[in-house]
């Protein structure tokens, strides 16, 4: 986490929308949210699915020197999703 200035905000009745259209991709763990990001948001989606914001910074969690390598799980899973979807 860079900073705890950018949590997620969006009246009841579009979180419902994103909710019902599968596009709140990731959540912050139960406990775990830093920023305030309203129903514990940490990503979502256009309703296209191909673009994807986040608040997190997974970047700055690939190695043991920043003190986590969390992130790049995050990445691996982008990488090998995306390859699935060239290869069939």
């Amino acid at each position: 986490m860079k900073h705890t200035s950018g949590r997620y905000y969006a009246p009841s009745e579009v979180l419902e929308g994103m909710e019902a259209h599968g596009q709140i991709v990731l959540r912050y763990a139960a406990g775990q949210n830093p920023n305030g990001s309203l129903e514990d948001i940490a990503a979502v989606c256009n309703e296209d699915g191909n673009v994807m914001g986040l608040m997190p910074h997974p970047e700055h969690a690939v190695d043991p020197l920043s003190g986590s390598t969390d992130g790049g799980r995050l990445f691996a899973s982008l990488a090998a999703h995306a390859g699935a979807a060239v290869a069939g």
